[in-house]
């Protein structure tokens, strides 16, 4: 039998089409470090999800995408992925042109679905490991 494929998320830069549009968002996507993808991670995907390449074994051990609608599928994903310990990297050249619309799902998720799935996250990766926390 062979061997499990690493748990590796590859994606790239990217375009946005028209020029400009989200121009912080993808400013950040483009310029972070490769330590960052991972740092970052609870922010928001730090890959942007158009540009995923992973083996179809990795898809299929992090689990299908939730078909809901409504959902942050992509989000989940990737916190799911990060969580079982997969590693994220980027091609620091842009591969894929994102085309803007102007329609997105994200502009219509509730932000307290958002927040919720992030801290979620950040007590199940971080705050699981400490003795103690305080704000």
């Amino acid at each position: 039998k062979g061997k499990e494929p690493e748990l590796l998320l590859l994606g790239c830069q990217i375009t946005r089409e028209p020029v400009g549009s989200m121009e912080r968002y993808t400013r950040w996507l483009n310029t972070m470090t490769q330590q960052q993808l991972h740092t970052q991670r609870f922010r928001e995907c730090t890959v942007a999800q158009p540009t995923w390449f992973m083996a179809r074994a990795v898809f299929d051990q992090i689990g299908p995408y939730r078909e809901d609608k409504g959902e942050p599928e992509d989000l989940e994903f990737f916190l799911k992925f990060c969580s079982a310990g997969g590693r994220l990297l980027r091609v620091d050249a842009p591969l894929v042109m994102y085309r803007y619309g102007g329609i997105s799902c994200a502009k219509g998720m509730p932000r307290r679905k958002l927040l919720a799935l992030r801290v979620a996250a950040i007590q199940e990766q971080l705050l699981c490991r400490w003795d103690t926390f305080t704000i």
